[in-house]
């Protein structure tokens, strides 16, 4: 099972706005997750679109996936900008 596509939805609730992610799959079966962080819900759904280049046609396998964010997109990042000081 691979996924097909990415979606954020903001929904405004009365005490926060929450950030509500949905990613198909090519087998039609459909997962929901919740994402918010405190008042940056457009900082959030900002990070989930950039990723998604790299979600879409990837197997479904959270560790994986886990895996490839963490390491791509943090660890290298950070540790590029630490290694020019």
């Amino acid at each position: 099972m691979k996924i097909k596509d990415v979606k954020v939805y903001l929904v405004n609730a009365v005490w926060r706005n929450f950030v509500i992610t949905k990613i198909d799959t090519d087998e039609g079966i459909s997962g929901y997750g919740e994402g918010t962080m405190g008042d940056f819900e457009k900082t959030v759904e900002a990070a989930i679109y950039d990723f998604k280049p790299f979600l879409i046609g990837r197997e479904i396998n959270i560790q994986e996936i886990y895996n490839l964010l963490y390491r791509h997109f943090f660890l290298e990042r950070w540790s590029n900008i630490n290694d020019s000081y």
